[in-house]
């Protein structure tokens, strides 16, 4: 199983050594428990878990504190753990790898110069996947009261078996649902998803019977529950240094949203921008207050190196020959 931070190993080996320090004698002064909060379940998906609490509250000063996890009741550091990432106000434990359809039993932990205490059990038990009409697997994660697609759609056909047509050519001019994959290169496939245009989206085919694309609304939900539009993007972005380009530094994914930077294609055919960089995707809504003629096709999007989550659109009549992604949200 695979630990964002740390490995089990070398969690113990360190709480090894730190608990070393810790003296035999007390000089008769008297040992008070921490205060252990109470475990929240932030996002829980198919394959991984984001825990959040109230800080840890010690007479003695924290030297570490974390989650420890197992499949059994009653885990403990000997088991799979994890140190936690402390914000002025809240401790976050992200844990990755799990198994769909898989109960599992945490608890906190926190060690000082007293030793090592732990908060009361807790359990969890974790989604199931999501497959498209290709047979695509999805993770999935519950966030507030919603679930996500953790990956952006990858299908080639509609939800009712009919193929979606692979645009390579000319689509200045193009009025059908069309599909591509960045660059024209399948390889890109597998990790990015696909890139869709309007009138695929707005064919209310494209998501796997149970699921659709969110509306405008729906995402301004889930922004909301991670805090905002200024700061949501930190909270959705995949913090790993080999997706985005620069520095995971506005980037810890506790969402489990796990946004790649896929990039988009837009005006001119083979004209893909934004790979590494920036993930933008459809909403199934169209804005007649921004433009009441033709409305605007509304996207959500997040870019390289901000924490926020940027609302715009494009002009309706331009939605056939632009390429985004697509995630899905089930009924």
């Amino acid at each position: 199983m695979k630990l964002q931070k740390l490995t089990p190993k070398y969690s113990i080996i360190i709480i090894a050594m730190l608990l070393s320090f810790i003296g035999c004698e007390k000089d008769d002064e008297k040992i008070v428990e921490p205060t252990m909060p109470s475990a929240e379940v932030f996002s829980l998906g198919s394959n991984t878990v984001t825990i959040k609490s109230d800080l840890i509250e010690s007479k003695s000063p924290i030297l570490s504190a974390g989650l420890c996890w197992g499949t059994n009741p009653n885990p403990t550091i000997a088991n799979a753990n994890i140190f936690a990432f402390l914000s002025d106000s809240a401790m976050y434990c992200r844990v990755e790898d799990l198994s769909p359809n898989t109960t599992y039993y945490g608890k906190f932990y926190a060690f000082n110069s007293d030793g090592v205490w732990y908060g009361d059990e807790f359990s969890f038990t974790t989604n199931s996947n999501a497959t498209d009409i290709d047979g695509n697997v999805y993770n999935t994660v519950k966030i507030g009261d919603q679930v996500w697609m953790v990956e952006n759609l990858k299908t080639t056909k509609f939800n009712d078996g009919a193929d979606i047509p692979y645009i390579n050519s000319d689509w200045s001019n193009l009025q059908t649902s069309g599909y591509c994959f960045y660059d024209f290169s399948a390889d890109n496939k597998a990790l990015y998803g696909a890139l869709y245009n309007w009138p695929a989206v707005n064919s209310s085919k494209l998501c796997p019977n149970g699921w659709h694309i969110p509306s405008d609304s729906e995402w301004n939900t889930l922004i909301n529950y991670l805090g905002g539009e200024a700061y949501a993007g930190s909270f959705i972005k995949h913090s790993a240094l080999t997706s985005w380009t620069s520095s995971s530094s506005t980037s810890n994914n506790f969402s489990g949203f796990s946004a790649l930077p896929s990039g988009s294609s837009s005006g001119v055919v083979g004209n893909f921008i934004g790979k590494g960089s920036e993930a933008i995707w459809w909403t199934s809504t169209v804005d007649f207050n921004l433009n009441p003629e033709h409305g605007y096709n509304i996207y959500r999007a997040t870019t390289n190196g901000s924490p926020s989550v940027i609302r715009n659109g494009f002009l309706s009549s331009a939605g056939s020959g632009i390429f985004l992604s697509v995630r899905c949200i089930k009924n």
